[in-house]
């Protein structure tokens, strides 16, 4: 019971009229700000102060009211309301055609960049089976509710402690496995700089899909205005690619993405820059 209510609250909260989701933010901010002086909202000052954006080019409340209105539309994409559905942009598609051609499993790997809810749900216009990892919340009610709306014919949610058994199936398959790489409670991570900075991409799973022959293609979602977003695949790393290879170039990669759309990226994981 109540994850249905949690979900017709979700469900009405995206329907809001833009200008009434801004005055919501407008009053929001400043209390979650003062909140999490020591927490979140610290973190993001100080993750953009050490990767060296100036604070009049990237402010703190510009991150997370980019956070806010990606959110927004990733739920109204899941959702699928014809009237509030986003628009979306699809550029570079040959990059995971041509893998797909070739009857490769593919992983589709990504980081939380934009309204990156968008970025997992349109390989579905490629595969009629889509793998995707996600991490369950505390709140068993809301992460139901989530579920519900995340919900699309031919993806399959998987938490975290099925890797091995999720990991053969979608090799034997040929099919495709959706992760997001920058983010994790509990893996272990690879080291990289980012900006430089010493931090971690959690790069085990995708490297030890690529050894055992998969694709890996990289792709992101940003954001470029009103209801718009772009979903653009980028590069390809074949099977057999080394773990290392893997690391170094998509740390470059993920940089190039970061400084390209400063406000669109999720900046307030703890386990950045750590």
């Amino acid at each position: 019971m109540k994850a249905k209510i949690y979900e017709w609250i979700l469900r009405s909260f995206i329907r809001l009229p833009h200008s009434i989701l801004e005055t919501i933010f407008t009053i929001c901010y400043p209390i979650y700000a003062m909140l999490h002086t020591e927490k979140a909202w610290k973190r993001v000052l100080l993750h953009l102060r050490h990767a060296g954006f100036p604070k009049k080019k990237v402010a703190v409340r510009g991150v997370f009211k980019a956070l806010f209105f990606n959110m927004i539309d990733s739920l109204r994409f899941l959702d699928g309301a014809k009237k509030i559905k986003p628009i979306v942009y699809y550029e570079n598609e040959s990059v995971l055609t041509n893998c797909i051609k070739e009857e490769l499993p593919i992983v589709a790997m990504g980081i939380h960049q934009g309204a990156f809810e968008i970025q997992h749900r349109s390989l579905l216009r490629y595969s009629k089976k889509v793998h995707l990892f996600t991490e369950s919340l505390k709140d068993k009610d809301l992460n139901t509710a989530l579920r519900s709306i995340r919900k699309y014919e031919g993806l399959e949610e998987h938490d975290t402690f099925e890797v091995g058994k999720v990991l053969k199936q979608f090799i034997r398959e040929k099919s495709i496995l959706a992760i997001a790489v920058d983010q994790s409670k509990t893996a272990k991570g690879n080291p990289v700089t980012l900006f430089g900075q010493k931090s971690h991409l959690f790069l085990r799973l995708p490297a030890k899909a690529c050894q055992m022959g998969a694709a890996i293609v990289t792709f992101r979602t940003f954001h470029i205005g009103g209801n718009e977003h772009v979903v653009r695949f980028e590069s390809i790393y074949g099977p057999g690619t080394s773990a290392q290879e893997i690391a170094k170039s998509f740390a470059e990669e993920m940089e190039s993405w970061i400084q390209e759309h400063p406000r669109q990226w999720t900046w307030n994981y703890h386990r950045n820059f750590t």
